[in-house]
């Protein structure tokens, strides 16, 4: 899970008038003996700020921050709570600018978890939508640090250093991306979402401005969430993900009713040891003098889309960036290695997304979402072998059910507040196979308030 990466940012700015109103209000109120007028009165140039003159500099500087709270009522361990709050500084370097190299730029980004309560909160849930809860100790740690090079007029990028696959590829194809996250990377391809940064490269195309290919690498480190991600020697890889990426991509003010369409490859080459068989053809569980069946590797497909059915002004205003809409959007994503260690057979999703329906608050949403999860056979075996070892009879289907209602309301300049309410049907046992309870459909609400700290830090832009 990345907050900074998938969170919209909106800043406004405000024009000084004060002086320019007092200075007219001089002049209607100037009598005869008070001959000085002032003519076509000019207010004071307003001072430019830090971020500014960093921007003319070349250097972009950005904050943000999220607060994300979590209150479960389903699961197989008891009812609690999980708070985290993320701060994140960001630098962009433009070395053209600094450096005269045309085309690059180095991107910094350095996060911190001050507030972290309650880091397990994903066993307690048990389900694989447990997921959802971060798992982000407290610590600071680098989020990205990468030299971009743009060539062929800007079509070409390409990008070396650290970063994780979601600060460019697989970004979130649903309007609210607190609970917007595809398990089968997560869980199957081992890798951590954001804010952690690995070892890697990619290469981004862009045909022209709305379709593009991309391909990325990146060098797993299953200790990641432990580390600051600056201790580079101490650093244990244990596995490679790669990821091809083509898509396309059209916004409001230059198609009527934008689309969005992605359709990615990925592979891991982590060693995957099978959930429940052995080279025996016997349990894992139980029969631990046998080693388990390996597999080389993880592969999977991801397909997400979003397309604009509906606005209000039947099209009639063209240029018009933000206008009242439905947009549904959905994605479909399989395994297509069997017997892998993370256990997702696959994992679908649908919903509507209605921008600036309320009266009066046209940077508002309002979504709806059903999403489906299966575990594998192979660790719906392990699940049942579970069952049985800690004396509870495990009977759950394999597929499991989520139904959301969720909205992001824009409280001031930079700051919006999401809050959503799950509903977690058929629930399993899959990150807390041996727990005795029976797992237990139910609700999880929860409340996310990001923040942009470029007003109050002075770094206006």
């Amino acid at each position: 899970m990345n907050p900074s990466n998938n969170n919209n940012r909106f800043f406004v700015q405000r024009g000084a008038v004060l002086a320019c109103c007092a200075l007219w209000a001089g002049c209607a109120l100037a009598g005869p003996d008070q001959p000085g007028t002032v003519a076509n009165p000019v207010a004071p140039a307003r001072a430019p700020s830090l971020g500014e003159q960093l921007d003319a500099q070349g250097i972009a500087v950005h904050g943000f921050g999220s607060w994300y709270s979590l209150y479960n009522t389903y699961g197989v361990g008891r009812r609690q709570d999980q708070n985290n709050l993320f701060l994140m500084l960001a630098a962009d370097f433009d070395l053209h600018k600094l450096l005269g190299v045309k085309g690059a730029s180095v991107h910094l980004k350095q996060s911190y978890a001050p507030v972290a309560s309650n880091v397990d909160y994903g066993p307690a849930l048990g389900d694989i939508y447990g997921a959802v809860a971060p798992f982000v100790p407290k610590k600071a740690r680098l989020v990205q640090l990468s030299y971009e090079q743009r060539l062929l007029e800007d079509a070409l990028k390409l990008e070396l250093g650290r970063s994780n696959p979601a600060t460019s590829f697989m970004q979130p194809a649903c309007a609210f991306v607190f609970t917007c996250f595809n398990p089968l990377t997560l869980m199957n391809g081992s890798v951590f979402a954001y804010p952690f940064a690995y070892w890697s490269a990619t290469a981004r195309y862009n045909f022209d401005d709305n379709r593009f290919a991309q391909v990325g690498g990146w060098l797993l480190n299953g200790q990641i969430p432990f580390e600051s991600g600056w201790n580079w020697r101490e650093e244990r890889h244990d596995g490679r993900f790669f990821l091809a990426q083509v898509g396309t991509q059209t916004r409001f003010g230059e198609a009527l009713y934008p689309s969005r369409f992605e359709l990615a490859l990925y592979r891991s080459t982590k060693k995957q040891p099978n959930p429940s068989r052995t080279v025996a053809g016997t349990s894992t569980l139980l029969d631990r003098g046998s080693a388990p069946k390996v597999q080389d590797h993880a592969d999977g497909i991801l397909f997400n889309w979003q397309k604009t059915v509906y606005r209000a002004d039947g099209g009639s205003r063209p240029f018009d960036t933000n206008p009242r809409s439905l947009t549904l959007e959905g994605g479909l994503s399989s395994s297509l290695t069997p017997g892998v260690t993370g256990g997702v057979d696959a994992f679908g999703f649908i919903g509507v997304n209605a921008l600036n329906v309320i009266p009066g608050r046209p940077l508002d949403s309002l979504g709806a979402r059903l999403s489906w999860f299966r575990v594998s056979k192979d660790y719906q075996a392990r699940l049942k072998d579970a069952g049985r070892l800690s004396g509870s009879a495990y009977e759950q289907p394999r597929d499991s059910f989520v139904a959301e209602l969720n909205g992001r309301f824009v409280l001031g300049s930079g700051v919006t507040l999401d809050p959503f309410i799950n509903y977690v049907l058929q629930p399993s046992r899959y990150q807390n196979p041996f727990a005795e309870q029976r797992p237990a459909s139910g609700w999880l609400f929860g409340l996310g308030l990001n923040f942009a700290l470029d007003p109050l830090l002075g770094w206006r832009h």
